[in-house]
């Protein structure tokens, strides 16, 4: 992909590895800190993704929560994805793996069904509006079938010029999908 085809506007340098690592902690503070909501179950979790990854933090912070936690007698994968490895950690922590992967393009097969919770976020400026509904194909693609049985709740924050647009396009999903909220 050509930097002109790429969506993404900001440098990858150490600045904005630094202000990523910075938004995290915020948002982590914003959220209670919690890194993952507590309305979403974890018990029997085998895979999580978090897709957009940057530096990794967010990643990195569940993968040691997780397995310092009671659940660390189970077997748990984190892949972090994003579109370039400019930004990833030198070494990866316990469990955790990095992988460069567009988030617009499909995720190969090994992928399909595999993970149980997939985090995404801030990434509504990152993606061209008409990838929008590929984007969202491709997060569900990944996502197991288990959870898509308990109900799939996907929160969507985009600017509001684009939120009248991305509700038409994901009507035939929300209508194949129990909760799909577009803010």
């Amino acid at each position: 992909m050509s930097a002109n085809d790429e969506a993404y506007m900001l440098q990858r340098d150490h600045e904005e590895s630094m202000r990523l690592n910075t938004q995290h902690q915020f948002m982590r503070a914003l959220s209670n800190g919690h890194l993952i909501h507590p309305s979403i179950p974890l018990h029997g979790v085998q895979a999580i993704a978090d897709v957009g990854t940057g530096t990794g933090m967010w990643l990195r912070d569940t993968a040691s929560q997780m397995l310092s936690s009671e659940r660390a007698t189970q077997s748990i994968e984190f892949w972090g994805f994003d579109i370039s490895a400019q930004q990833f950690p030198p070494e990866e922590s316990p469990g955790t793996k990095f992988q460069v992967h567009n988030i617009v393009d499909s995720f190969p097969p090994q992928f399909h069904e595999k993970f149980d919770v997939v985090h995404v976020r801030l990434l509504s400026y990152a993606i061209k509006a008409k990838d929008l509904e590929k984007v969202v194909d491709n997060i569900v693609q990944i996502l197991h079938q288990r959870q898509l049985r308990r109900g799939l709740q996907l929160h969507i924050l985009f600017p509001k010029e684009l939120r009248e647009d991305l509700h038409q396009r994901l009507t035939p999903l929300e209508a194949a999908q129990p909760t799909l909220t577009v803010k």
